[in-house]
């Protein structure tokens, strides 16, 4: 959702509502999606005003229908659109620490653009442009 909140910084918006947040892990040896359901109850219960949306990247390639992933950053490559593909982390090994991952970089999230992934189909990006109604919402974008 970092993207939306930037989209609307830029376009000087207040913040809209979150339709959600996505959580994204890794682990390869619990694919069973129930326990994407039991964080995402642990989520509702410590904060019930937010979204959530939480989702095992290592399973994620079924439903997608890609090679297995090997990682978040890994399954975030393969995401439909380029811009959406940032996530953050906490690392707390020594001094807390926000981390960005972006398998694309970050540049062109200033740069007001959306552009396809062309690992995905060309279909898959616009109906999902469509269902999102990014253009709509955000009318400087720049499809890419």
């Amino acid at each position: 959702m970092c993207v939306i909140w930037l989209w609307d910084k830029l376009h000087a918006f207040n913040s809209r509502p979150l339709n959600d947040i996505d959580l994204i892990y890794f682990d390869a040896d619990n694919l069973n999606p129930d326990q994407d359901k039991l964080y995402q109850d642990q989520l509702n219960t410590i904060a019930p005003h937010y979204p959530w949306s939480v989702k095992n990247q290592a399973r994620m390639h079924l439903k997608n229908r890609d090679r297995a992933y090997h990682s978040c950053l890994d399954a975030m490559s393969y995401w439909p659109e380029k811009e959406t593909a940032v996530a953050a982390t906490l690392n707390s090994a020594t001094q807390p620490q926000i981390e960005l991952y972006a398998p694309f970089g970050c540049d062109r999230l200033f740069e007001l653009t959306v552009s396809h992934n062309p690992i995905k189909s060309k279909q898959l990006f616009e109906q999902r442009m469509m269902s999102k109604q990014w253009l709509t919402h955000y009318p400087q974008l720049i499809v890419i």
